[in-house]
């Protein structure tokens, strides 16, 4: 059977990984390079392309369905699944079928669709929403604590990826008809209602700010609690519409990292305004991650690398940032030409 791991940490990955052939898709656990029985799709490179399956070849023969291949991604996300579920049915869906999981990982990652997969705009935004629903009703059912700062390595990683095969399983059936797809039931009118709630929360706390033209997010003292990325736009849109022209298509978010509720420092997303003017001009790729992973080598010379792909990356999996937001944005800044 097709097992699915989510992890940042090579010696998990090992222990788990033993009688397995490796799939790594939309992300590498730093240290680990494949093998020949090994297969790895990473779009977050320079040049990589906007979404993970696009990254992968055309044609893909399935999975055997009792295979014993560990499909691995770093982080839990819809473009994530849809690339795992694409390994498992990409010879056997439509075009359509494919526009729809194309459509999906843009939602993921960008926010939106490009204009060829328009009429899919409202279906993506909507299946990316219940897989992050169902992803959460995970928590009660596994009994973690609803704080997510007092979770241990062991549990974030169990529950990212019980999530990551649930979400694969769901996308993959619909593919093949057998459900609909996330989404198409209603089951995300929920989810939009918190990201309501969440976005007036972030208005009201005054969480959003700017810093020489970028867009800073708060995530502090949230008790690990998952925010919606359009949650920080929107809340971005209302609060500084006249300034929108003016200012620059960077945003940083900075969340505080607990392990077994103690501090270890804080983890940064750094990514961009959807449709913002200017953003045809950011490419963090061309040595922006880079001079980050420097200044952060210079308060711990161990610390793991900054990345990601052309508008979004972040901190190191596994070495918690050290460094303040004004600090990354002027670092930010003087690597950008814009």
């Amino acid at each position: 059977m097709v097992k699915y791991l989510v992890t940042t940490n090579l010696d998990v990955l090992k222990k788990a990984s033993v009688g397995h052939n490796i799939i790594m898709v939309d992300g590498t656990v730093p240290g680990w390079f494949p093998t020949e029985n090994d297969q790895h799709y990473d779009h977050h490179r320079p040049g990589g392309a906007d979404i993970q399956i696009d990254e992968m070849p055309s044609y893909i023969e399935g999975i055997i369905p009792d295979k014993n291949d560990l499909i691995v991604t770093t982080q839990l996300d819809a473009d994530a699944i849809v690339a795992a579920a694409y390994l498992q049915v990409g010879d056997l869906i439509s075009s359509e079928t494919l526009a729809k999981l194309r459509a999906i990982a843009y939602d993921c990652d960008h926010l939106g669709v490009p204009p060829e997969l328009e009429k899919f705009s409202d279906f993506a935004a909507q299946c990316v929403a219940a897989l992050k629903g169902s992803s959460n009703a995970l928590i009660e059912k596994m009994g973690l604590p609803r704080d997510r700062k007092k979770w241990s390595r062991d549990q974030k990683e169990q529950y990212a990826s019980l999530a990551f095969q649930q979400g694969t399983e769901a996308i993959i059936a619909a593919c093949k008809g057998d459900r609909k797809f996330p989404g198409e039931c209603g089951e995300a009118d929920a989810y939009w209602e918190q990201v309501k709630r969440d976005t007036k929360m972030l208005i009201d706390e005054a969480r959003i700010s700017l810093y020489r033209g970028c867009v800073l997010i708060n995530y502090k003292g949230l008790q690990g609690k998952y925010i919606d990325p359009r949650c920080a736009i929107m809340a971005y849109h209302q609060c500084f519409r006249n300034e929108y022209r003016c200012s620059l298509p960077i945003t940083l978010a900075q969340r505080e990292v607990f392990v077994e509720d103690k501090f270890k420092g804080y983890s940064y997303t750094l990514g961009c305004i959807p449709l913002h003017p200017k953003l045809s001009k950011l490419d963090y790729t061309k040595g922006t991650f880079e001079k980050l992973t420097q200044e952060e080598r210079q308060i711990n010379f161990t610390a793991d690398p900054w990345g990601g792909r052309k508008t979004v990356g972040g901190s190191g999996w596994n070495t918690p940032s050290q460094l303040n937001p004004e600090k990354i944005i002027d670092i930010v800044l003087e690597s950008l030409a814009i």
